[in-house]
């Protein structure tokens, strides 16, 4: 349900839920926004290229920090440097 706080935000109205379809009968592809299709679908590439060209070991070896297996881990650039024909 969207809170009044919410609404005041992002607009719509308080009370109501966020997606009235949601497990219902009219939950259906028939109801599925395009756009937001579109959009998280653009992000989710985003962040998997993004994870592609950073040298941060996933694997976790703590609780919270990851590993990083260089100082140049994470590029903003994600272009290529000289030394990675090296690698």
């Amino acid at each position: 349900m969207k809170t009044p706080a919410q609404a005041a935000i992002y607009g719509g109205t308080a009370g109501i839920a966020y997606d009235p379809c949601y497990h219902q009968a009219c939950d259906t592809f028939d109801n599925v926004s395009l756009i937001g299709l579109d959009q998280m679908s653009d992000a989710a590439a985003h962040a998997v290229l993004v994870m592609s060209r950073t040298k941060v070991d996933i694997s976790i070896t703590t609780a919270t920090q990851p590993t990083l297996r260089s100082s140049t881990a994470i590029r903003p650039d994600f272009l290529p440097h000289e030394d990675d024909a090296t690698r």
